[in-house]
This record gives C-alpha cells, sequence and structure tokens, in this order.
C-alpha cells in the first residue's frame, strides 16, 4: 500500500459532488451523498489519514472520521472577540463556517487520533473576515497545507522511522496540532499497530510475515516491527531485527526456506 499524495477528484465525480453540495440542514454521516463521499474519500486517499498518512484499517467509526478542514460549527464558549482573532492562542476558539458543512473540498477522512487532537482548530488565515465567506478559500487562506490543493510530500516528510518533518509551514502547522511531533501520539498510532499484528499470529514464522509486510506496506517502521517482534516473541532485539530483514531481502524460494527453517527452530525452542 502506497501513501496519497493530493485528493483529486475527477469529471466523473462531478455528480456526486453536486449532491453533497445539495445537502441541507444537520450535518449527518448517515446522509447517502455523504456516504459516498466518504466511500470516494477513502479510495483517493488510498486508506490512509489525511494528516498522518496511517492506514485506515476498517471502514467504521473509531477507526476513521469525516473530517471538515474548516469547523462546520462553533465552538463551545467561543465569544465573537476569540472566535476573529488570529493569535495562535485563539484558534480553538472557533465561530465555525455552516457555509462550508457541505463543500466537498472541506472535507476528507482522518484516523480518529488525528481528528480527536485536531479538534476545533481553526486554520483560516485571517479570521476578520466578514461571515459567511463568499467562496471557500484557496490553499493560500489556510495556515496549513490543504490536501485538495496541495501535494502532502510537498509539505510534510515522512522517514523510514515514522518520525515526520515539516517542509513548510503549513506542514508544520498539520504536525503541531495532529500531536506528530509528540512521542506517545506516533506510539500509539504505529508501534501499537505492530503490536497487534504480532499478538495476532500464532507462530514465528506468521509474526514475521505479518510484521514484515506492514513495514513493506507503510503500515508502520522497522523500529516498530522489530520492538513488537522480540517482545511478543521474548526473542532479542538483534534476533528479531535479523529475522525481519532476512524475510524483507528474501527473493528466492531458498532464501524463503531458510528463514522459515529457522523461525520454526524459534517455535519448537519455545513450546
Amino acid at each position: 500500500m502506497t501513501r496519497y499524495t493530493r485528493i483529486v477528484f475527477t469529471t466523473a465525480d462531478s455528480n456526486l459532488l453536486a449532491e453533497v453540495r445539495a445537502c441541507v440542514g444537520k450535518w449527518s454521516t448517515s446522509l447517502n451523498p455523504i456516504v459516498r463521499l466518504r466511500d470516494r474519500l477513502l479510495n483517493l486517499q488510498k486508506f490512509r489519514c489525511v494528516y498522518c498518512q496511517a492506514p485506515i484499517e476498517a471502514e467504521e467509526i473509531g477507526y476513521r472520521e469525516l473530517e471538515h478542514i474548516l469547523p462546520k460549527g462553533k465552538s463551545s464558549r467561543c465569544t465573537e472577540k476569540s472566535g476573529t482573532s488570529n493569535l495562535a492562542s485563539k484558534r480553538r476558539a472557533t465561530l465555525g463556517y455552516p457555509e462550508f458543512m457541505f463543500e466537498p473540498l472541506n472535507l476528507a477522512v482522518s484516523c480518529k487520533q488525528c481528528n480527536n487532537l485536531k479538534g476545533m482548530h481553526d486554520c483560516l488565515v485571517d479570521r476578520t473576515q466578514a461571515r459567511p465567506l463568499p467562496a471557500y478559500p484557496q490553499a493560500r487562506g489556510l495556515i496549513w497545507f490543504h490536501p485538495h490543493h496541495e501535494r502532502y510530500d510537498t509539505h510534510i516528510s515522512i522517514d523510514e522511522n515514522f518520525s515526520f518533518t515539516g517542509l513548510t509551514d503549513g506542514g508544520k502547522a498539520v504536525i503541531k496540532e495532529c500531536g506528530l511531533d509528540r512521542v506517545e501520539v506516533l506510539t500509539r498510532k504505529f508501534y501499537a499497530r505492530a503490536k497487534s499484528r504480532a499478538k495476532h499470529a500464532d507462530s514465528i514464522r506468521k509474526k514475521v510475515d505479518s510484521l514484515a509486510n506492514g513495514v513493506e506496506t507503510f503500515y508502520f517502521s522497522m523500529v516498530d516491527a522489530t520492538r513488537s517482534l522480540s517482545e511478543d516473541c521474548s526473542i532479542s532485539l538483534a534476533d528479531a531485527s535479523r529475522l525481519l530483514a532476512c524475510r524483507i531481502n528474501a527473493k528466492t524460494a531458498l532464501e524463503f526456506e531458510a528463514l522459515y527453517e529457522e523461525c520454526n527452530r524459534y517455535d519448537a525452542a519455545t513450546s
């Protein structure tokens, strides 16, 4: 599984986008056009979170959220003064943008963790503008990158250990608000996935296969996989790293056979 670079609707999406924009009244994720848009966004995002690129492994509440880039409603206890301030310290107070509640360009799919951490953060550059806004803002009108207008990898870099680096002010803003610079957040997001994979496989061979596949498809890092295999199987980090590297680098039937024989010996020794 590769990562997404940008959300790009096509002409084939025109009717769906028109149906979403025609929705009125209270927001509901059970509205037919909204359900279909969410499915389409998941595919366009390659089943990755719009902010952290973590895999969205299940199409259900608790794994993914339909995210409003500009908040759809007013935050609690927001005043006119705090909601129109451009100070960084006031941006979690927002008057909201109900005019863009059903605007497809204001919608993307995020993991639940990023959605919760972002909260009601208001990323409009100039919040002193008269409301409602006459049109949905262009990318330059937001303080962080816009996934429909801009490429993810021009704003945020992710290294092999899943460390996030902001390449622009917009990328740095996303990292800060979604907690992608915090060890405990990244541990819950990526190491927890590796740990779950290791736990649910019933042999070292299957654990190695599953964890190596996770590394190859950018579900978590080699560090996460190594630590998970080591802890779950009570083997050294060096042995865990070697087994995973052998699995990832194996090309021939003989290499796979030698690896799996070694895995079987570990299983026999611990049974």
